[in-house]
């Protein structure tokens, strides 16, 4: 039965995945905040194979605000707005069935709803890993707040391609294209996004780091990083910011993030293992694809950034090296990798 008091609706579309997914629903109803009758969990089922359903059912027999949809077949990424729109919340949260919600922080997702319940700004949330989550008080709330599209993109920028970014006010859903025509695109929720401002510039950005990847899941990548991650990001970056009737400088400005950030990050996570995706594209050929898609300044910059990341994995190589010394001076059999290191690090240590 539809709660018309839902607060807070946290939205994951999954497909074949209900360990991992096991885990992310446990993270969510374990808080002591889930209890409240205006929180609910809306998960719709990609027409999964596997014990996806089962694993459900273990927590709606518990809790009466768990709600579970099974689609007839596999829609891919039209589940993302199939899943919002199946949500009864005033606020719907879209989240991936691979994210630990941080123990605390579904009370702070529920505060900042709350908070802005009234104003009803746009809602993104860049889940960062920053000094300010390393502070004692980690409920306390960080936020960038702007009227100006501009900033808000240059503040968002690539982040936009993480699903975990959208966020959505009911009410808003009637200005965002929830129809598979931009779903092939596999970036439906940067659509969604850049759809909402068009409607909106009040727009406030959760800078809090409120998720974690579950490390364990390993994720095959079936699909072009060039053609989705640049050319699609592109393609809709660029649009959009026509219509939006924004300055050049902001959509060259997210170009240029995205090589140096997002590309540069990928190429030397990639080089040292330290991930779980298995890319089985050609990393030559997706290095000389943007190699012939940006200017030779901005391709310098971007050497440079991989000179940059190359420098911190060497560092925390030699570091993990002179742990695992003392650790074998000390008799301690167990020893770390940069791998377990990094995502130990910035990921769930699960």
């Amino acid at each position: 039965m539809k709660n018309i008091n839902t607060l807070l609706s946290l939205c994951i579309p999954t497909y074949n995945r209900f360990e991992v997914l096991d885990k992310a629903i446990a993270s969510i109803v374990s808080q002591k905040i889930y209890s409240t009758n205006d929180i609910e969990i809306v998960i719709c089922d990609n027409a999964s194979t596997d014990k996806t359903e089962e694993i459900v059912k273990k927590y709606s027999s518990k809790y009466s605000n768990i709600y579970y949809y099974k689609n007839t077949t596999n829609i891919h990424d039209r589940n993302f707005p199939t899943v919002l729109n199946y949500a009864h919340g005033e606020f719907r949260k879209l989240l991936n069935d691979t994210l630990i919600v941080k123990d605390g922080s579904l009370e702070t997702l529920y505060n900042v709803v709350k908070q802005f319940s009234k104003e009803k700004p746009i809602l993104l949330f860049k889940n960062n890993n920053n000094k300010n989550n390393k502070l004692k008080n980690r409920t306390k709330l960080y936020f960038f707040k702007t009227d100006s599209r501009e900033k808000a993109l240059k503040n968002i920028s690539f982040r936009m391609n993480w699903i975990g970014t959208l966020g959505v006010w009911s009410d808003d859903l009637k200005n965002i294209d929830t129809t598979e025509k931009y779903c092939n695109t596999k970036l439906w929720q940067v659509e969604a996004i850049l759809e909402n401002m068009q409607f909106k510039n009040n727009i406030v950005i959760i800078e809090n780091e409120c998720f974690l990847t579950q490390t364990k899941m390993k994720k095959s990548i079936d699909y072009s990083y060039f053609t989705i991650f640049y050319k699609n990001y592109i393609d809709i970056c660029r649009r959009n910011i026509e219509i939006l009737k924004l300055s050049n400088k902001v959509f060259l400005q997210l170009k240029k993030d995205l090589l140096n950030n997002f590309f540069a990050k990928f190429f030397v996570e990639n080089k040292y293992n330290v991930m779980n995706n298995n890319c089985n594209e050609n990393i030559q050929v997706l290095f000389d694809d943007l190699k012939n898609e940006y200017k030779r300044c901005e391709w310098f910059v971007f050497k440079m950034k991989l000179l940059e990341y190359n420098i911190y994995y060497i560092l925390k190589n030699k570091k993990i090296k002179i742990i695992n010394r003392v650790k074998r001076f000390l008799g301690l059999s167990e020893e770390i990798s940069l791998k377990t290191y990094i995502q130990k690090k910035y990921f769930n240590k699960n």
